[in-house]
């Protein structure tokens, strides 16, 4: 097994770990408002998955949809947005009925954008793997995106900094788009 293979499937392994630790302490929970219930919606997936990179394309064992929820969760009749859903088949005849549910790092990680890659680890064998995208994320709707850092990022190996201005106009135009207290993934 390569080092980048490793690095990939802690990469994978990590996160899953920790959504599953974070199971219920027991006790019921209340019903939730039917206002404030998310709703699912199947849709095609996204084609091309990632602009210019054919291999993050997501294949035939996909599906894929969007998961709309509130805006601002304190306020479940307000404005409502999208968020990406994609779900890997599992190659097993007879799934077991939990799937394995896939966040990435946040803040601001895609994450349909890994799960092309994701897909060759076999972790679908048994089971599906849901993979949610963030508030804010590629495909999901708003989409926040900041070209400047993306630019940035592209250019650098590692080093430098990101310009001061940039930082501050992002900091006064992207309040006008959205509620940027909820966009967090805290």
């Amino acid at each position: 097994m390569s080092v980048r293979m490793l690095a990939l499937g802690c990469a994978v392994i990590a996160p899953i770990g920790l959504v599953s630790a974070c199971g219920s302490r027991g006790g019921s929970a209340p019903d939730p408002d039917p206002s404030s219930a998310a709703t699912y919606t199947a849709a095609a997936c996204p084609s091309p998955n990632v602009a210019g990179v054919p291999q993050l394309d997501l294949g035939p064992g996909f599906s894929c949809g969007t998961l709309t929820v509130p805006e601002d969760r304190s306020r479940p009749d307000g404005r409502r947005i999208d968020l990406a859903v994609t779900r890997l088949v599992a190659t097993s005849p007879t799934p077991r009925p939990d799937p394995l549910v896939y966040l990435t790092g946040g803040p601001g990680g895609p994450a349909l954008a890994g799960a092309a890659q994701i897909a060759t680890l076999g972790l679908n064998r048994d089971r599906d793997v849901l993979f949610l995208a963030q508030r804010g994320t590629m495909h999901s709707d708003p989409f926040l995106p900041c070209l400047e850092i993306d630019e940035f990022q592209s250019a650098q190996t590692g080093h430098g900094r990101l310009p001061r201005e940039t930082g501050r106009r992002l900091r006064h135009e992207l309040p006008r788009r959205v509620q940027m207290p909820v966009f967090t993934t805290g």
